[in-house]
């Protein structure tokens, strides 16, 4: 902070002739040392990659010339190990070890057999003899078929095959340290290193020299220029002046022949223009002020009006709402009562039947009375539908996995569709779990493929091999989908809206109480989830289920 102030300061003078000369040989400065630096960076760089080069070249150097001394030494060792190890000669094997163990940078020499198993290691007591080596080097050393060389941390091992003729009899390995080449290659990066210290200095007091020279022949420049910039730019500030007062008709006569003349008479122009502005935004103004009051109006009628239009859109969702709502809650208690009342009848009137069957011979009489007994147990049936539909009993809920719940569904009604000539194509993958009640789930399945099955019998006129249902389960987001697609008779648009309200169905009559979607409805939406249905008349029904995917 203390410096950005005093580079304030040094340029906050009054002569613009010194002001000019300052910046230029700032300038002049700046550009020197960047260009200064720029080399140097560019010669340290340079210097870098020569030295990685020779440090490269030498390691690369230093490496082949052990690899080579290794593969000629392993070579000459499984060579001369052949008769020997043919002939099971000792002590010959354990001189040409003791002669290898001698050199310097071998660490160790192994004679092993085809197996991997260690036979010697040119010593008298070795800890190592008949064991396998498990290590990695080790099993491709005795997997190689020839010469093979590896390196391991500081460790070159250099392995060779022993053959007579065709036959394997084992081999040899040599194992040579790494330490010396890097202590080598370690001289010789510092004495590159030096060397390159040496090239830097001497190339910093030759920028230096260069530098000074250059700021030297800048002042000159600086001061020649701003003496040659300064008067017709007095002559600018001097017009700039009144203009700031008002006087827009000042003019600036500067007759330079160059960009300043150019800029004069730029500014010239601009002030006339100015002037000539200034009239007409006297005039505009009142016009402006005008249209301004006019546009708030318009944009505050325009925000109004969408509030209004949200407000009723809204109204009309909790009304539609609130009207499901008092129906479901009027079929409840009505669907209790009734239930409750018809139930005691039913029992009587299916009692007295079972009885009178018992009894009966007659198999006229008898027919009938089966009938009767069927008909009062479908009466029954929808009892007992009414009163699960009008208690609200508490459900639990536990982890589903949805394909399960609609294999399942599928497999029960699939006689029941096959003979209707109805086919099932079932199109889902691998789903995550969702939390729900398996039983509601699968009477949901169960009602909107029932309702297909109808549909779809309605149109063909109960023609085999002619219906289709497409089931597909599929995860969007953070939800699951069901949709089931049938080529059914469809629903007209006038009852679309009709069909989740309470004893709604377009079936014949005695084919359906019309809960099967209402129920469908009230559980889905009891898992958080939302049931859609989208129809045309003689194209099919699309039936979608969303539901919300259970979080961890």
């Amino acid at each position: 902070m203390e410096l950005r102030k005093k580079l304030k300061d040094l340029f906050k003078v009054k002569h613009i002739h010194t002001k000019y000369s300052i910046q230029i040989l700032f300038i002049i400065f700046l550009v020197t040392i960047l260009l200064t630096l720029f080399s140097l960076i560019r010669f340290r760089k340079g210097m870098k990659m020569v030295s990685a080069s020779v440090e490269q070249l030498t390691d690369e150097a230093l490496y082949e010339q052990m690899e080579r001394k290794a593969e000629v030494v392993i070579t000459t060792l499984a060579k001369d190990l052949i008769d020997p190890v043919y002939y099971l000669d000792i002590e010959t094997i354990t001189d040409l070890f003791t002669t290898i163990r001698d050199q310097r940078d071998t660490i160790y020499v192994y004679l092993y057999d085809v197996d991997g198993k260690i036979i010697s290691d040119g010593t008298e007591e070795t800890p190592l003899l008949h064991k396998v080596l498990t290590d990695e080097v080790s099993k491709k050393a005795v997997a190689s078929e020839k010469f093979l060389l590896q390196r391991k941390g500081d460790v070159l091992d250099a392995s060779m095959p022993i053959y007579i003729e065709d036959e394997k009899l084992g081999g040899a390995r040599i194992g040579f340290s790494l330490e010396k080449i890097k202590a080598d290659i370690l001289r010789q990066k510092k004495a590159i290193g030096s060397i390159t210290k040496k090239n830097m200095k001497s190339t910093l007091v030759t920028s230096m020299i260069i530098s000074g020279i250059f700021i030297l022949l800048g002042i000159i420049f600086a001061l020649k220029i701003a003496q040659l910039l300064v008067r017709p730019i007095l002559k600018l500030i001097n017009v700039t002046r009144k203009v700031g007062k008002g006087d827009l008709t000042a003019k600036v006569e500067i007759k330079s022949g160059d960009e300043l003349e150019e800029m004069a008479n730029s500014f010239n122009q601009m002030t006339e223009d100015l002037y000539n502005l200034h009239q007409e935004e006297k005039e505009m103004a009142k016009k402006i002020a005008v249209a301004e009051e006019r546009a708030r109006y318009a944009t505050i009628l325009e925000e109004k009006n969408q509030q209004l239009e949200t407000a009723y859109q809204e109204l009309k969702s909790a009304q539609r709402q609130l009207i499901q709502s008092e129906k479901m809650a009027t079929v409840g208690t009505l669907a209790g009562g009734m239930a409750h009342e018809i139930n005691t009848p039913l029992g009587t009137i299916l009692t007295n039947t079972e009885m009178l069957l018992r009894e009966v011979k007659n198999k006229e009489q008898g027919a009938s009375l089966k009938l009767i007994e069927g008909a009062t147990n479908r009466c029954r049936d929808i009892v007992r539908f009414l009163l699960k539909y009008s208690r609200q009993a508490p459900v639990e809920f536990q982890p589903v996995e949805l394909n399960k719940v609609i294999d399942d569904v599928c497999f029960l009604l699939e006689y029941q569709l096959s003979n209707d000539g109805i086919t099932i194509n079932k199109k889902y993958g691998v789903l995550p779990k969702i939390e729900g009640n398996v039983n509601e789930l699968e009477q949901v399945i169960t009602n909107v493929i029932l309702n297909s099955k109808d549909a779809i019998i309605k149109t063909y006129n109960e023609k085999k091999g002619e219906g289709n249902i497409q089931i597909r389960a599929y995860q969007k987001e953070n939800s699951l989908f069901i949709e089931s697609q049938d080529d059914g008779c469809g629903i007209p648009q006038k009852d679309i809206d009709k069909i989740f309200d309470p004893f709604f169905t377009t079936k014949d009559i005695g084919k359906g109480t019309g809960l099967g979607l209402s129920v469908s409805q009230r559980i889905i939406e009891r898992h958080n989830g939302k049931i859609k249905v989208e129809s045309e008349p003689g194209q099919g029904t699309t039936v979608r289920i969303e539901l919300p995917i259970k979080e961890d």
